[in-house]
């Protein structure tokens, strides 16, 4: 995964801070705190799934990474950073995602259930799983834009 800084700019791979991170194979942006205190662009807090959409909002008009079109991955895009072992504690690569901060991360995805609509797909990155729940639930989020 290539290392993207706050401006947009491609990053050395051994840098050290990132704001995002291309992944070459499928061509996506996801975007990353700087640490583990920060809470933009992706919430450290649960979410429900429309608080979420509000919050792109924000990210977009501020322009991380000098981007304004985030938005929440479909649920096939979330499944391609699970990994099919633990990394360390999660199904995906902490040392490339160092803003998640809990063990039980599960994820928004845009993908809404076909026969219900008040639920939405999540991807669960604790178990290497995926489902469905109530859009007014809360879980995390993790924000993505097509690279390029």
């Amino acid at each position: 995964m290539a290392k993207i800084g706050t401006n947009g700019e491609k990053l050395a791979a051994n840098a050290t801070q990132w704001a995002a991170v291309i992944d070459e194979e499928t061509q996506l942006m996801w975007a990353i705190n700087p640490n583990t205190n920060v809470s933009f662009p992706n919430r450290r807090d649960k979410e429900t799934y429309d608080k979420t959409l509000d919050w792109i909002n924000i990210v977009n008009n501020k322009g991380w990474c000098s981007y304004n079109d985030w938005r929440l991955p479909t649920r096939e895009e979330l499944q391609t950073l699970l990994l099919p072992e633990i990394h360390t504690h999660r199904y995906i690569r902490e040392d490339i995602f160092t803003d998640i901060t809990t063990h039980d991360y599960w994820v928004w995805s845009s993908s809404s259930v076909s026969y219900d609509s008040s639920c939405v797909h999540i991807v669960g990155f604790s178990n290497n799983g995926f489902g469905h729940i109530n859009r007014y639930t809360a879980h995390y989020m993790r924000l993505v834009r097509k690279a390029g």
